[in-house]
């Protein structure tokens, strides 16, 4: 095996080394011995893979099949009827450790819990509800107001929660499907408004005036339809001015706030060295 092949991610390894354990387990379930002395027998085996699973060493790899090529044989040998082959396996479950012949225990995948780091707090947990804080331990930390491509936000430390990330990413996902349908409306859907009002305008010059009403146009409701999207993109910058108006105030607020704990701050530290 080259040496810059780690062994357990070697096919041929773990094929070799799988076929060697189901071997092992399969001949101790038939070796004449009690059922305890088997259960034993096949624990011993299972501690002895696990413990030798992250060897990388050649050598020792070496040294680890050879050692259960010699135990294989020793079980076909006790399972043909070889009573020295059975003597052999019984004084070494007799003086082999309980530490190495007691079963594994089994531990149970539990479900990982949901992460909680991407829900968003309720509206009284807000951080324009909670703050301007009236009082904190120790030194205020002012906020800043931040923009992501023109959202606004209060940064308070870094590294950034991820329930923030995750809303200011789905904000700007949904500008920017807006973005897509105005673009869209604009240069696909309006040039096949006007060719389809085009041929409304020959069929109604060949049928006559009574024939049929194109009422409304194509063009109409493509307009309604940039429209509407107008609408509701002035009504999301509009929200987006208020809510930076609104952390600016929070922001003004923390600093006068900080200036009044400065100063109580000083006042405190020259009363206690009498200079007041």
């Amino acid at each position: 095996m080259p040496r810059f092949l780690i062994p357990k991610r070697s096919s041929a390894h773990r094929i070799a080394s799988i076929a060697l354990y189901r071997a092992l387990l399969s001949q101790s379930c038939t070796v004449p011995i009690n059922n305890e002395q088997q259960t034993a027998l096949r624990n011993a085996i299972r501690r002895r893979f696990r413990d030798n699973k992250e060897l990388q060493s050649s050598r020792q790899i070496e040294l680890v099949f050879n050692a259960g090529y010699e135990v294989l044989d020793l079980l076909d040998a006790s399972v043909g009827g070889d009573s020295e082959s059975t003597a052999i396996i019984t004084s070494f479950l007799a003086e082999t450790s309980s530490c190495l012949t007691r079963s594994l225990r089994i531990q149970s995948i539990k479900p990982k819990a949901r992460l909680s780091s991407l829900a968003c707090p309720s509206a009284k947990e807000s951080m324009l509800a909670i703050r301007p804080r009236p009082f904190v331990p120790g030194i205020r930390r002012i906020p800043i107001l931040a923009s992501a491509s023109g959202i606004p936000f209060l940064r308070i430390k870094k590294p950034q929660p991820a329930n923030l990330s995750r809303v200011l990413k789905q904000k700007l996902v949904a500008r920017n499907k807006g973005f897509d349908r105005r673009n869209i409306l604009q240069n696909y859907w309006m040039p096949l408004a006007i060719h389809e009002d085009t041929w409304d305008e020959i069929l109604h010059s060949r049928l006559g005036p009574g024939s049929c009403s194109f009422e409304p146009t194509w063009t109409d409701m493509v307009k309604d339809a940039l429209q509407d999207e107008k609408i509701l993109y002035d009504q999301r910058m509009l929200k987006d001015a208020r809510m930076a108006q609104e952390m600016q105030k929070i922001i003004d607020q923390e600093i006068e706030l900080a200036r009044l704990e400065s100063i109580d701050y000083a006042t405190v530290g020259r009363t206690s060295k009498g200079l007041s």
